[in-house]
C-alpha cells in the first residue's frame, strides 16, 4: 500500500512539474534562477583571489561570504543609507540615491536578514520580472518564441549584465521598464502607469518614461481619433510623475529641499558637467579613443570606445526596429540622450542595461545561427572578463 502511494505522489509531483516546465514565463523564471546562482558563485570564487570590500559589516547575515562580492563601489553607499539613512541637515552625496531601494533595503536589515541578502533578493526577484516582460515584448515583435529566447540571452549575457547581481538599483529598473514599455504596447494605461510612477522613484531616467507614455497615446489618439470618442482610460497617464513627485515631497520634508537630489550633484559630481549637444560628446570620447590608441595607450583608448559602444546600438535601433518604431524608438533615442548629455559617462555601459531596442536590433540583424552564436560567445567572453574586473572593486566601470 506504501508503495502505490508513493508511486501515486511521485506520479502526482512529476505531472506538477511538467506542468510547470511547460510554462513559457516559468521557464524563463527558471533560467534566471540559474543563471543568478551561478554568477553569484562565480563572484564569489573570484572575490575570494582579490579580497575587496568597500563594508565593513556589523553583524553576521545569510550567505554573507557568498554575496559579499556583490557589494561594491556605490553599492557600498547604499549599505550607509540603508544602515544609518540619509544625514538631516545639509547636503550629502548620499543624497544623490534614491530613497525607495535604500528603503527597502533597510526593511531587510530590519526584520534580520541584513542588508546583502535583502539586496540579493530583490534583485533575483526583479531580474526574473525583467527577463519575463523582455521574453514577451519579444515574442510580440518578432511574432516568434525561438528568437524571445535569443532576446533574453543576449540580455543576460550583455557584458554590462554583471551590475545585475550587484546591490545596485539597474534589476529593479530593468524590471519597470520593461514592464511599462510591454503595458504600453498593449494599450493598458492604468498598469503602465503604475509601473512607470514606481520606476520614477527608483532613478532619474525613469522620468524619461513620462514622456514615452505621451508620446505613444497622442501619436494613438491623432492617428485613430477619427469617428471614436476620447479614450478616457488614458487619463490614468497622470499618474505616472506619482513615484518623482513622491521623492521630491519626502526630500523637502526631510532637509526641507525638494531639489536636493540636482542641487547635491554640483558638490560630489562636478567633473559630470551637463551638455545637451550630445554630438560633441559623442565625438570627444572617440577622439580621444583613437588618440590614445595611436600612442599606445591600449587601456584609455579601449575604454573610451567602449564606452561608445552602447551609445551606437542605442541610437541604431531607433532607425531599425520594424514594429513600435515610436514607442521603442523614442525610448532608446531619448535614453541615448540623456546618457550622452554627460561629458564624463563612465557608467554608461551599466546604464545601457535598460535601453531593451539594443538586444532586439541584434538578434534581429543576426539571423543566422553561426553569426548569434559567435555574438553570444564574444559577449559571454566579455561578460567574464566584466566580472573578473569588476568583482575586484571596480564597479564604477
Amino acid at each position: 500500500m506504501q508503495s502505490i502511494n508513493a508511486k501515486i505522489l511521485a506520479s502526482a509531483v512529476g505531472n506538477k512539474l511538467a506542468v510547470f516546465w511547460q510554462s513559457d514565463i516559468r521557464k524563463v523564471i527558471l533560467l534566471v534562477i540559474g543563471w543568478r546562482f551561478l554568477l553569484v558563485w562565480a563572484m564569489a570564487a573570484i572575490f575570494q583571489k582579490f579580497p575587496v570590500s568597500h563594508v565593513v559589516y556589523t553583524k553576521q547575515m545569510p550567505f554573507i561570504h557568498l554575496l559579499q562580492a556583490t557589494m561594491q563601489a556605490d553599492s557600498g553607499l547604499y549599505y550607509i543609507i540603508a544602515t544609518s539613512w540619509y544625514p538631516n541637515s545639509g547636503l550629502s552625496c548620499l543624497d544623490a540615491f534614491y530613497p525607495l531601494y535604500p528603503f527597502a533595503l533597510r526593511l531587510g536589515d530590519q526584520a534580520g536578514i541584513g542588508v546583502v541578502f535583502t539586496g540579493f533578493l530583490i534583485n533575483l526577484i526583479s531580474t526574473a520580472i525583467a527577463s519575463c516582460y523582455l521574453w514577451l515584448l519579444a515574442r510580440d515583435y518578432f511574432s516568434s518564441k525561438a528568437l524571445a529566447w535569443r532576446t533574453l540571452f543576449v540580455f543576460l549575457l550583455f557584458p554590462s549584465a554583471v551590475f545585475l547581481a550587484a546591490v545596485y538599483t539597474e534589476s529593479l529598473f530593468c524590471a519597470t521598464v520593461f514592464a511599462s514599455m510591454y503595458y504600453l504596447s498593449k494599450r493598458r494605461w492604468l498598469a503602465a502607469s503604475l509601473w512607470i510612477g514606481l520606476a520614477t522613484a527608483i532613478r532619474a531616467p525613469g522620468s524619461i518614461l513620462i514622456v514615452v507614455a505621451l508620446i505613444h497615446f497622442v501619436r494613438i489618439w491623432l492617428t485613430e481619433r477619427k469617428g471614436k470618442p476620447f479614450d478616457r482610460s488614458g487619463l490614468w497617464l497622470l499618474l505616472c510623475p506619482v513615484g518623482i513627485i513622491g521623492t521630491l515631497l519626502y526630500q523637502y520634508w526631510h532637509q526641507g529641499d525638494a531639489l536636493v537630489i540636482i542641487k547635491v550633484y554640483n558638490i560630489c559630481w562636478t567633473w559630470r558637467h551637463f551638455n545637451p549637444n550630445v554630438f560633441a560628446t559623442y565625438y570627444s570620447w572617440i577622439y580621444n579613443g583613437v588618440t590614445a590608441l595611436l600612442k599606445k595607450n591600449y587601456a584609455a583608448g579601449m575604454d573610451s570606445l567602449v564606452i561608445v559602444f552602447p551609445w551606437t546600438l542605442g541610437l541604431i535601433s531607433v532607425f531599425f526596429l520594424r514594429k513600435e518604431r515610436f514607442l521603442f524608438g523614442s525610448f532608446a533615442l531619448l535614453n541615448w540622450w540623456l546618457i550622452a548629455s554627460f561629458t564624463t559617462a563612465e557608467s554608461a555601459n551599466r546604464y545601457a542595461l535598460p535601453i531593451f531596442p539594443i538586444y532586439l536590433l541584434i538578434v534581429d540583424r543576426l539571423p543566422k545561427e553561426y553569426h548569434f552564436l559567435a555574438w553570444i560567445t564574444t559577449s559571454a567572453a566579455w561578460f567574464g572578463i566584466w566580472l573578473c574586473v569588476l568583482t575586484t572593486g571596480l564597479w564604477g566601470g
